[in-house]
């Protein structure tokens, strides 16, 4: 009895209040502040099935505006990261609390399709994991996997890092197209149970953000980095001179303050006095003077990774990529690919426009 009223005493840090009305006024109070929220309902350990679906549909109501958000429920209000331009709520669903029932989450996930809104699904304990992939999976088979006419995405997840499956459920996560949500976990799984959280929380971030640095041959460059998408172009216009441009993208619908934060991030890293760029062009340089030293040495060494049976990001099999075809076009000479395994689903996947949620 003292634990489970210790439990309701520390929830109320997180509840905003009895009725969903409560949570839909915290939630525009705090996309006034240009933070996007998600709802969902804290269920009781008696609730039936049915009846936690039936608040999860009233809460979709309330966020698609059809709905008077009067159910006397408990729902959770919390911060999801900057959103500016007033974005949506989405909910959130714990599928044990909706018996693992594939049409519950269907009737959910069809009245969440209309308006576009983003249905994320929580993460329990790893012996329930499998169920909750083979839920979401169900759902995903549900609606289109492109982006909504809102520009909202569809269907998320939380992968734990304490967790070592996680590294595994990113490539089902990258095949899903789901926005993921990073945490180190509440409970540790019995298979592993000494698995260091910030070091799993790393790890699961890192296999999640794959290779990140696109080159486009001959010239164009690609980095995309949590501060935002960097295109940079490099233009020879002599043998030991070059110029380099570079453009920050954003989204269109963000908001001032955002894209204040945003310039102000690309100035102070990209910028020609940032903490980036500097180290880049001394890094060309040093190229260009080791390359005009081709009397004393004829050749680089870029043979990093050509021993792999699949080359990673830190290897050196895109230089030589780009030197190949570089060959071809200016001797004419066509040179076998390398012999490497072929890629795998998780680096095959199509890419998505969503930023991943890390919460510590």
């Amino acid at each position: 009895m003292l634990l489970r009223l210790a439990v309701r005493l520390a929830a109320r840090l997180f509840v905003r209040g009895s009725k969903l009305a409560d949570a839909m006024a915290a939630g525009a109070r705090l996309a006034a502040r240009g933070r996007a929220t998600t709802l969902g309902y804290f269920n009781a350990d008696g609730d039936a099935p049915r009846a936690v679906a039936d608040a999860c549909l009233a809460a979709l109501d309330a966020i698609a505006g059809v709905g008077a958000a009067t159910r006397d429920v408990g729902v959770a209000t919390s911060g999801a990261g900057a959103a500016a331009g007033a974005a949506p709520p989405y909910l959130s669903i714990k599928v044990p609390a909706l018996g693992f029932d594939d049409a519950l989450v269907g009737e959910i996930v069809d009245r969440a399709t209309p308006g576009g809104v983003g249905i994320h699904f929580d993460s329990h304990g790893a012996a329930e994991a499998d169920q909750t992939f083979a839920a979401i999976e169900a759902a995903a088979r549900r609606l289109p996997r492109e982006v909504s006419a809102h520009g909202a995405w569809r269907l998320g997840c939380t992968l734990p890092g304490r967790w070592p499956r996680s590294l595994d459920d990113a490539a089902r996560v990258a095949e899903l197209g789901l926005r993921v949500r990073v945490v180190k976990g509440q409970w540790a799984d019995p298979a592993a149970p000494a698995v260091d959280l910030r070091q799993g929380f790393l790890a699961v971030i890192d296999r999640l953000a794959g290779t990140r640095i696109m080159g486009i041959f001959p010239n164009l460059v690609v980095i995309d980095l949590v501060m935002g998408v960097l295109i940079r172009k490099i233009d020879p216009v002599t043998p030991d001179y070059m110029e380099v441009t570079a453009w920050e993208l954003a989204p269109p619908e963000e908001g001032p303050e955002l894209r204040r934060q945003r310039l102000d991030n690309f100035l102070t890293f990209w910028g020609p006095g940032g903490l980036g760029s500097p180290d880049d062009v001394e890094a060309l340089e040093t190229c260009q003077r080791s390359f005009a030293a081709s009397r004393e040495m004829g050749w680089s060494d870029i043979s990093r990774g050509m021993n792999k049976a699949a080359p990673t990001g830190a290897d050196e099999l895109q230089m030589r990529t780009w030197w190949r075809r570089w060959n071809e076009l200016i001797a004419g000479e066509v040179l076998p690919p390398e012999p490497h395994d072929e890629l795998d689903a998780f680096h095959l996947a199509r890419r998505r426009d969503d930023h991943t949620e890390a919460t510590a």
